[in-house]
């Protein structure tokens, strides 16, 4: 069941009685392991790109009650964005649609992570479900700032021809995403 992928250490695995819990479908306690960073064990299985044990949790219920966010308000979708698991944001997504738009402390919400981290497989489908791509974060700053400000091209495109992003938006400090634009080729 677990696949053998840089696991951290404290990470709650088969040996040690979280597929057990498991077995017996009591979320409620799945849900109350956490490591020592507060993070769901769901967390761990995105992270690490355990999609036997994403697949797992989330078949028994797993976000059923509620979606699980960790000490930052990070969701689940956020964590996959964050570990560019775009496997795990067509998964997660696909089964709770209504939190595509969900945002964590700093008000970033999945799309703004997918787009600094150029995953244009995830952006696309984040934007099939319906993300919000005029949402800003506490910076003032979209989506289209983060995908410009960390050089990516292909992510930064795709925000505005498929999002209707527009590059005018400034953020607090008073700049565009285009004034953010890493290198002279996101200078459309």
């Amino acid at each position: 069941m677990v696949e053998a992928k840089k696991l951290p250490i404290q990470c709650i695995d088969a040996q040690n009685g979280w597929y057990r819990l498991s077995q017996k479908r009591n979320i409620r306690l799945q849900k109350q392991l956490t490591t020592q960073t507060g993070r769901p064990i769901l967390f761990y299985a995105i992270k690490y790109s355990q999609h036997d044990i994403l697949t797992h949790l989330l078949e028994r219920g797993h976000e059923e009650e509620n979606c699980s966010t960790d000490f930052a308000g990070n969701t689940a979708l956020i964590i996959a964005a964050e570990s560019k698991n775009e496997k795990a944001i067509a998964v997660y997504a696909a089964l709770y649609p209504h939190i595509v738009n969900a945002v964590n402390q700093m008000r970033q919400n999945a799309l703004m992570i997918a787009a600094s981290k150029g995953l244009t497989k995830g952006i696309s489908f984040l934007l099939d479900l319906g993300a919000d791509t005029s949402a800003v974060d506490e910076d003032g700053s979209t989506a289209l700032h983060y995908a410009m400000s960390y050089g990516h091209a292909e992510a930064s495109v795709l925000l505005i021809e498929r999002g209707g992003v527009s590059m005018h938006i400034k953020n607090n400090k008073g700049f565009t995403a285009h004034d953010y634009a890493y290198s002279a080729d996101l200078l459309f």
